[in-house]
């Protein structure tokens, strides 16, 4: 009775464990869409209203949400501790070590944020169509390669599981 138990306990851990890096990868792919979101409000306060950079950030962070959300906010809060400090100094701060995006799209904004000047004119608005069209190809890879490992991650999780079974048997 208690191997059954055993072998109960290990098939849904494993199970388990599959379906948390399952959640960990969706929940990238919606950060990756919030922040094509969050860019996007960011252009369009860039060429329709005069406000102040931590003005646009606390807009910005009250239109989006999750993890997106709360980097606006640490950004406008960064900006305004420190007003001298560059739009890349406060947003490499705001980030912190925890990673939110996939690498790629990591990538994409840490090179947006660090090619960033002002906040003002036309150059910021070609930034924003560049970094919001890179954006835009890795959520298609990544939405593709999110239901290709999908079914790859369950698949290992259960054999990874039925393994250690058969290990204890």
């Amino acid at each position: 009775m208690r191997k059954i138990v055993g072998t109960i306990l290990i098939m849904i851990s494993g199970m388990l464990f599959a379906s948390l890096r399952i959640l960990r990868e969706k929940e990238k792919l919606k950060n990756l869409k919030e922040m094509q979101k969050a860019l996007f409000f960011m252009k369009q306060e860039i060429a329709f209203s005069g406000k102040i950079l931590t003005r646009i950030m606390k807009e910005i962070a009250s239109r989006t949400e999750g993890e997106v959300k709360a980097l606006f906010i640490r950004l406008g809060e960064e900006l305004i501790k420190d007003e001298k400090i560059p739009i890349s100094e406060g947003f490499f701060r705001a980030k912190g070590e925890k990673s939110f995006l996939s690498s790629e799209g990591e990538l994409a904004l840490e090179d947006f944020f660090k090619s960033v000047g002002t906040f003002s004119g036309e150059l910021e608005e070609e930034h924003l169509n560049a970094v919001l069209g890179k954006l835009s190809r890795i959520e298609i890879e990544e939405h593709e390669r999110f239901y290709r490992n999908k079914k790859l991650t369950l698949t290992l999780g259960i054999c990874a599981s039925f393994s250690v079974v058969m290990l204890l048997l």
